[in-house]
């Protein structure tokens, strides 16, 4: 319908595996795009350490869908242009060596964002709050109950599939997680007081912000 779509030329990232494509485009939800000859209907989707893959060739009748159990990787992508090219014919690509390619590329440009990030990083600071006064159970409408823990070595967080990963204190009031899941070994937690210097939320970088719960009358057993 004229007015209600838009076909514009194949993304730069695509150029370099996919130089003979000649459109790409999203439709109601669904991105639209050709390879040899016959027009792919494909979408991606992740959340909190899961990535899929729905691909769909109708002109040749066949689709399939591809699930994983683990945030960025390529093989997800890889497999599917590896099915393309069983079910299409022709030439075959080194779909696994041009995903490792693309994966060694991103980790240099994140060795790189990591070095610029430690240059703005605030030296010797401490944390607002004695580390106690973080502990508590933090709460999302959609992502449920955070727990805030604090230990032996320090400040821990526990959140679903990820339990007691220990926070690094960063700067001010910004600690950091490795292998949390969510921003490949880094995340950022980050809490914000309120105007009683008492802490209110905390800040999930590449999640949510979760507020903290009523604290439970004294004497009551932690239900986590």
């Amino acid at each position: 319908m004229p007015g209600h779509g838009w076909i514009g030329l194949a993304p730069p990232w695509r150029a370099p595996t996919a130089p003979s494509r000649h459109f790409s485009a999203y439709g109601l939800g669904v991105l639209l795009g050709d390879y040899k000859g016959r027009k792919i209907q494909s979408h991606t989707g992740g959340i909190d350490g899961m990535l899929s893959n729905v691909t769909t060739v109708p002109e040749e009748n066949v689709g399939w869908v591809i699930l994983t159990n683990t945030s960025f990787n390529g093989p997800y992508t890889a497999l599917s242009d590896h099915l393309l090219d069983i079910f299409l014919g022709g030439d075959r690509k080194d779909w696994s060596r041009i995903a490792l390619e693309q994966w060694e590329r991103s980790q240099e440009r994140a060795a790189a964002a990591t070095a610029r990030l430690e240059e703005t990083r605030a030296k010797d600071t401490r944390p607002s709050l004695p580390l106690e006064e973080y502990a508590a159970r933090y709460s999302h409408p959609m992502y449920g109950d955070l727990r805030i823990g604090k230990g032996a070595d320090g400040l821990f967080v526990s959140w679903g599939l990820h339990q007691e990963v220990p926070l690094e204190h960063w700067h001010h009031d910004t600690f950091l997680a490795r292998d949390f899941g969510l921003d490949r070994d880094r995340t950022f937690v980050t809490f914000r007081l309120d105007a009683r210097a008492a802490v209110e939320r905390v800040e999930v970088a590449g999640l949510a912000t979760f507020n903290r719960g009523q604290e439970p009358p004294a004497g009551t057993p932690d239900p986590g």
